[in-house]
């Protein structure tokens, strides 16, 4: 222990007097510049050094770093000399201070002088340096979690680099627009563009010209990371580790610290994935030793909460009491480091992602009062980070882009027409005059040779003659003989046709019987399905609700249908399902009356109330009938289904899902939206189906305590998908169907159905124009 202590004063006493070394440098360079501004006799040498002095300030005290350079500012903006060598050598100085604030992680005082560097750039028309301010601003603003502006810097520099041809800059732009949409969840988006900038840096590899190779080489390693996420994201981890490892070689080529630490981090969090937490451990460790040594502190904030989340894992599933409590004491220490790192820097990422770890942290150690601060924490943070205006945002920008990129494309081809066209109208004029020489030409030799020809026709036209009545004989002979032939196939063809019609209508007599046997068939299936479905009016009447407590549309897209709905009673439990099963018509029906009779038994035979334990044995029993198999190839038919327990008496309510929410209108809630409507709250499901799936964890019970008069809403998928209105395009889930839930839940249930039912009818039926309905509808509504 004494060793101990005394490794850690030597460690200390040298860092210390290391940083005596640097100030003492730093203050004798700082003398000196402020000897040389004293001095100064004209303004731009005060600017210049002003700069230069508050670049040497920032990493002592940023504050007086700031100070100096707005002093300096001032002074620029009083006199008139602003000559183009003094405005670059302005900019560069600023520059300078602003790459040091980020380095730092002061965020806020990097984008003001990344924008004074800008607007200096920007007045002597210094095209590769305003595009590399666009792109660093980018940076700034994605470190921040202010995901609308950076998208907005990077297609501000993008258009930069791509008016220049700078391959370099126009790649590290895909990369880092990758990167936002990777953070905005839009995955196949973020490939593509990762994708288009891993290929022009290894088209750069393979022929640098001008570049420089270690550059080309820092931006390939970050696109090769940047496609093993996107490939983790999506769950194909070799593909992953792949991109990974191509990524941390050529970092560790370029001695690219930074970019190294990162993929460690990356690596760590693969080999946790897979569960191998040792292995994770270690790479964590490797990375969170290089960002102290280059101290990143956005670097030591990700791999702080990265540490605490393995930690998290490992307490789950330690068996001993003691063991679990100590991993969920040193995921607590490295989460606090996160959260208070990424506090300092003002990354909403990061504070977003410690935040949640800290409220699940002191919810298992039952410290309620810090686990609801922690939740009021994330809820603001994602709040800001995830609002519908930013993404609304997001999306626009995107589609711009591509817009004003199909525009200048446009506009190139029809340059490029008019050039052709004019060249065409030359040389159509120079075809014409050439042409009328060949014609002159052409007449006189034929004028010549008219006179010739003609004596020779007079001896040869006889002799021609003669061979033509010859010839015209012969034929008509060969004609005669070739009419009697098709005469003969005729009659041959005639037998074969009356022959085919009477084969035709033995055919047509025989479909059709199998056609109404069919039909019948089907027809039966319709009431034997119809049959299974429960009486809600039962359900709901014998608990004392009456039948206007509820509505339920049921909207098959055949005759049977692969969506049901079920309900029954257990003692003063009610249990409610709305079931969308694999596919519709008669195999979505099969699985349908599967689904009924396995739910029958579950709950009225195995007495089984809690919806997850329900939605778990479902599992178990659709496995088992259709011996499904977690293999590549096997079948996976299933069900995605919402299932809810309701008390009658206290109005608890237990609820699960499997690929279907939940919404909730409340009765209590103050109307305080613009439109006047009541406001949704949904409770997502897991993310799997009741089948075998490539992640079958366990379902999830959601605890809710209702009050009289709140709505609960349970359906497929059939509404929103549904094509339809004036551009024949689908209703939208998520965003028109739950409005429509919404402005029609101050109905009367009953009413409310009717009004949700002729919606439906409406949209499929837009003026005259009839969409052919696509799946299956079903909608149950029940007002507590």
């Amino acid at each position: 222990m004494v060793l101990k202590r005394l490794n850690v004063r030597l460690q200390m006493c040298t860092i210390l007097c290391f940083l005596s070394i640097v100030v003492v440098g730093q203050n004798a360079k700082i003398d000196s510049l402020w000897s040389v501004y004293h001095n100064a006799k004209d303004d731009t040498t005060q600017v210049l050094t002003l700069v230069s002095i508050g670049t040497q300030m920032v990493s002592v005290s940023p504050d007086s770093a700031i100070t100096l350079i707005a002093r300096a500012d001032s002074i620029l903006a009083q006199t008139r000399k602003s000559s183009s060598s003094f405005m670059l050598c302005y900019a560069n100085a600023l520059r300078d201070a602003g790459v040091k604030f980020r380095n730092l992680s002061e965020y806020s005082k990097s984008i003001d002088i990344y924008q004074k560097t800008l607007n200096a750039y920007s007045s002597i028309n210094h095209v590769h340096e305003v595009s590399q301010c666009y792109q660093n601003l980018g940076n700034v603003y994605f470190n921040l979690g202010s995901f609308d502006s950076a998208l907005k810097h990077y297609y501000k520099a993008l258009e930069y680099f791509e008016t220049s041809d700078n391959k370099i800059g126009v790649a590290d732009c895909y990369n880092n627009i990758g990167s936002v949409l990777k953070e905005m969840e839009s995955y196949d988006k973020a490939m593509e563009y990762h994708t288009m900038s891993k290929n022009i840096f290894e088209e750069l590899v393979a022929n640098p010209k001008s570049y420089s190779l270690d550059l080309i080489k820092k931006g390939l390693s970050y696109s090769y990371n940047n496609i093993g996420i996107i490939h983790w994201f999506k769950g194909n981890h070799e593909l992953a580790l792949m991109n990974y490892d191509k990524s941390l070689r050529l970092k560790q080529e370029v001695n690219d610290l930074n970019g190294v630490a990162q993929a460690y981090n990356n690596i760590a969090i693969l080999h946790a994935t897979q569960e191998d937490y040792a292995k994770g451990i270690d790479f964590f460790k490797k990375g969170l030793d290089v960002y102290l040594k280059t101290g990143s502190k956005i670097g030591l904030a990700m791999v702080h909460g990265n540490i605490a989340y393995l930690n998290m894992l490992i307490a789950e599933s330690e068996p001993s009491a003691q063991a679990k409590l100590n991993y969920l004491f040193a995921a607590l220490d490295n989460a606090k480091q996160a959260f208070t790192i990424a506090k300092s820097i003002s990354s909403l990422t990061y504070i977003s992602e410690s935040a949640g770890y800290l409220k699940q942290i002191y919810d298992e150690l039952g410290n309620k009062p810090k686990a609801l601060e922690y939740a009021d924490e994330l809820l603001a943070v994602q709040k800001e980070i995830f609002s519908e205006e930013k993404a609304n945002v997001l999306a626009e920008m995107t589609t711009r882009y591509e817009v004003e990129k199909k525009q200048l494309k446009l506009e190139s081809m029809m340059k490029e027409k008019e050039y052709y066209k004019k060249r065409v109208v030359n040389q159509r004029a120079l075809i014409f005059l050439s042409s009328g020489i060949i014609v002159v030409l052409i007449v006189f030799l034929m004028v010549l040779l008219m006179y010739f020809r003609q004596k020779r026709k007079a001896n040869e036209a006889l002799a021609e003659r003669n061979e033509e009545i010859l010839q015209q004989k012969e034929e008509i002979s060969a004609q005669l003989n070739e009419l009697e032939d098709k005469r003969s196939k005729l009659e041959m063809s005639k037998k074969e046709i009356e022959n085919l019609y009477h084969l035709a209508v033995d055919q047509k007599e025989a479909i059709e019987k199998q056609k109404t046997k069919i039909e019948d068939s089907i027809r039966y299936a319709h009431f034997i399905q119809s049959a299974m479905l429960p009486d809600l009016d039962i359900t709901f009447v014998n608990r004392s609700w009456g039948t206007q407590s509820y509505f339920v549309i049921y909207r098959p897209v055949d005759v049977v249908s692969g969506d049901f709905y079920w309900a029954t009673r257990i003692n003063d439990w009610i249990i409610v399902s709305v079931v969308d099963c694999t596919g519709h018509g008669v195999p979505g029906a099969f699985m349908s009356i599967l689904g009924i009779s396995f739910l029958n038994e579950i709950v009225l035979s195995g007495n089984v109330t809690k919806p997850s334990h329900i939605l778990s044995k479902l599992r178990s029993y659709i496995i088992g009938a259709l011996n499904q198999k977690d293999e590549w190839g096997s079948q996976r038919d299933g069900m995605d289904m919402s299932i809810v327990s309701l008390n009658t008496k206290t109005k608890q309510c237990f609820w699960a899902g499997a690929n279907s929410p939940l919404w909730i209108v409340r009765a209590d809630q103050p109307m305080e939206s613009p439109e006047g409507i009541p406001e949704i709250e949904e409770i997502k499901p897991n993310p799997f189906p009741v089948a075998v799936h490539i992640f079958m964890g366990e379902f999830t019970d959601h605890q809710l305590m209702l009050k009289s008069g709140d709505r609960l809403f349970m359906f497929s998928d059939g509404f929103g998908d549904q094509f339809g209105g004036p551009k024949g395009k689908k209703f939208n889930m998520h965003k028109a169907f739950k409005k429509l839930i919404a402005q029609t839940s101050v109905l009367p249930m009953k009413e409310q159905g009717r009004v949700l039912e002729e919606a439906f009818d409406r949209w499929i039926d837009h003026d005259g124009v009839r969409h052919e309905q696509i799946d299956d509808v079903t909608i149950l509504g029940i007002m507590v």
